[in-house]
């Protein structure tokens, strides 16, 4: 099976370095463990929105501007267990009450942009594409390492992907929630 390209524009939110770091921290010692894997090099994020069409690019920015500046409410971000998607994936988890505070932003934007999303599950990934054996190493690493960490989720960035380095590195826009004004919902 051939994996998708990524998309050329990625939306979403990012922890400040410290939490960053972190997280990278565990990615490496990971790496050290089992070897190369998919998402090594991508920075930690949860994803909001992906997308490719240039030509949506503005609308999209425009939109996401008026979203944040209206609707958007800054909160705190709890990650608090590490879990898997069936699909080889192991990533770390958001509190329920975290949770449900993305899925509100997450779901506002969308209806903001007028899209739809049927489902949505919050996460920040640490490897994606694991084999079995891979799998079974990384889950037996970090079963004894209780997870907490929280930050202010108070923007959103956009990022462009670099087809050279094939992760996104370069920032388009901070989109900054207005804290004064709206309400998410």
């Amino acid at each position: 099976m051939q994996k998708s390209p990524a998309p050329d524009y990625l939306l979403a939110i990012m922890p400040p370095k410290p939490i960053s770091d972190i997280v990278i921290g565990k990615k490496d010692f990971l790496f050290d463990n089992i070897g190369p894997f998919g998402s090594l090099n991508s920075l930690p994020h949860f994803t909001v929105l992906g997308f490719s069409e240039e030509r949506n690019l503005e609308f999209i920015r425009e939109r996401t501007r008026h979203f944040c500046a209206n609707n958007a409410i800054a909160d705190e971000i709890r990650i608090d267990s590490y879990k898997t998607f069936s699909n080889h994936t192991f990533y770390l988890a958001p509190s329920q009450q975290s949770r449900k505070y993305i899925r509100n932003l997450v779901f506002g934007l969308y209806k903001c942009l007028s899209l739809t999303l049927d489902n949505y599950t919050p996460h920040m990934t640490i490897t994606k594409d694991l084999d079995e054996e891979k799998m079974r190493v990384t889950k037996q690493i970090f079963s004894n390492d209780k997870i907490d960490l929280a930050f202010s989720c108070n923007s959103f960035l956009l990022r462009a992907f670099d087809k050279k380095v094939q992760h996104y590195s370069q920032t388009i826009e901070e989109f900054r929630f207005d804290q004064s004004q709206g309400r998410l919902f």
